[in-house]
């Protein structure tokens, strides 16, 4: 059996994330988004879905040191660690996590970088 991306459900995740733009899924019907894709609303079984850009902003649930500091130089876009993101909307997906590896339960905001998801803590904060 192959694989087809051009038609999985998740290509515009993909497209998206190739566009510098991340996308997750939102029900029409109650609003609940998710990730990743299906073809049926997990919470309502609505199937009128579309894709919309995510906030970028979550909650970090969990992480996995890549080593030790000092290996990742001055290079603030190095990935220091991987770990989980609960977004504002609801769904948690994998990050990269970039710069000071912020402690479990920090509010992070995530860019498109190279095609991948990076979690950062907000400048400013």
């Amino acid at each position: 059996m192959s694989f087809d991306f051009l038609s999985h459900p998740d290509r515009p995740f993909h497209d998206g994330l190739a566009a510098g733009r991340f996308m997750i899924q939102t029900c029409l019907d109650c609003g609940k988004s998710w990730s990743p894709a299906t073809g049926r609303c997990g919470a309502c079984g609505e199937t009128q879905l579309q894709w919309r850009a995510a906030s970028g902003i979550g909650t970090l649930q969990r992480t996995i040191p890549l080593g030790d500091e000092s290996a990742f130089g001055d290079d603030p876009d190095a990935t220091r660690a991987i770990g989980a993101v609960r977004l504002a909307e609801g769904p948690t997906v994998s990050v990269r996590i970039a710069g000071p590896v912020p402690d479990v339960g920090a509010l992070v905001a995530i860019e498109v970088l190279g095609g991948a998801l990076i979690a950062r803590a907000p400048s400013g904060v």
